[in-house]
């Protein structure tokens, strides 16, 4: 019973995760989209040096 409760909510969870990642792909199609995410995420990368940057171990 444990392994079909287990089961039925992996199912259930994946699907979840199959349909949010098929929403995503249809909007990252759009070139517009690709660029904004492409800056967004440039942007977390160069916070993240700049951090690493000045850190400073105690």
């Amino acid at each position: 019973m444990i392994a079909l409760t287990l089961a039925f909510t992996d199912l259930v969870v994946m699907a979840g995760y199959t349909a949010l990642a098929a929403r995503v792909l249809r909007t990252l199609k759009s070139p517009a989209h690709l660029k904004a995410m492409n800056r967004s995420f440039g942007a977390l990368f160069v916070a993240a040096g700049t951090l690493l940057a000045f850190f400073k171990r105690a």
